[in-house]
This record gives C-alpha cells, structure tokens and sequence, in this order.
C-alpha cells in the first residue's frame, strides 16, 4: 500500500515538473490551477523539487515577476523519461 502512495506522490511531483518545463517563470498559484492538489500538498512538492537531493526546480527572479523554472538537473532529468 505504501509503495501504491509513493507512486502516487511521484506522479503530482511529476505533473508539477513538467508543467514548469512547458511554463518557465510559472507562479505557484498558476500551478495550483493547473495540478489537482491542494495548496499544502503542492507546497510539499515544491519543497521537495527544489531542495537536496533533488533540486530539479528553483525560483527565479523578483517575488512579483519571478517563478519557478527547471534547473540543468530538472531538465537532464526530463529528458532521461523521453
């Protein structure tokens, strides 16, 4: 059951990295539309996305115009899944 909920996780974790490969500078409300979780869920997934081990994704630029973009690391990954 806990492998079924990993995947699961994987997959939202996942939505959200490929939303930002199709949207640079996307804001976190944006993918909030975008990806059906909720508001904690997604701030999860960010967190892990953009901390150690993983940092596939960072923020960029200014808190008004700024959002979220793929890293080198996020994008090498993305391709690995084509």
């Amino acid at each position: 059951k806990m492998k079924a909920q990993m995947d699961y996780k994987n997959k939202n974790a996942l939505t959200v990295l490929l939303k930002i490969s199709k949207s640079p500078y996307i804001k976190r409300k944006a993918l909030l539309d975008l990806v059906d979780v909720s508001k904690a869920t997604l701030e999860r997934i960010i967190k892990r996305l953009s901390s150690e081990p993983l940092n596939l994704i960072e923020c960029q630029g200014s808190l008004k115009t700024g959002g979220y973009v793929l890293t080198e690391k996020g994008k090498a990954y993305l391709e690995t899944l084509k």
